[in-house]
């Protein structure tokens, strides 16, 4: 994972999205919380892991866990 993130060219909603999805553990409880689709949720967390070159979170369609590099990443948003 790197060390920094250029947070004007990520913004700060990919972060709240990935911390709502955490908290929730579910892409369809999270869209649900912040008024959003799910496609937009996942198109969030794909911009947010192309930035910071690490897969954050495991997820299919009736799963859904935080990867190691995830689990640190949400310990501090």
């Amino acid at each position: 994972m790197k060390t920094s993130i250029d947070i004007l060219k990520v913004g700060l909603d990919p972060i709240l999205h990935f911390e709502t999805v955490g908290r929730l553990s579910s892409l369809k409880k999270a869209a649900n919380e912040l008024g959003l689709s799910q496609p937009a949720i996942t198109h969030s967390l794909s911009k947010l892991e192309s930035n910071l070159g690490v897969q954050l979170c495991v997820r299919s369609r009736t799963h859904f866990a935080l990867t190691e590099a995830g689990q640190r990443l949400f310990s501090i948003s």
